[in-house]
């Protein structure tokens, strides 16, 4: 079954952190505020430790600095 990404994330959601344009890795989003759609994510960089990341916007296309996207939404990944 197809993950239902119209109603917004939500937590425990895996996602993809883009750190920068060229730098991203796997996230798990802790906790969403309903009023803004600002997610609190657990990054994990590859070889690194985790990171909080507090306060993320989505950005579908991956291309902006300290945002979150869906898996799979740019070619290749």
């Amino acid at each position: 079954m197809a993950e239902n990404r119209a109603s917004g994330p939500h937590m425990g959601q895996d996602v993809i952190y883009t750190e920068t344009a060229s730098l991203f890795y796997p996230a798990k989003v802790i906790t969403v505020a309903n009023t803004t759609g600002l997610v609190r994510l657990t990054a994990f960089p590859a070889g690194g430790t985790t990171t909080d990341k507090q306060n993320v916007s989505f950005d579908g296309n991956g291309t902006v600095s300290n945002t979150w996207r869906y898996p799979n939404t740019i070619s290749g990944l």
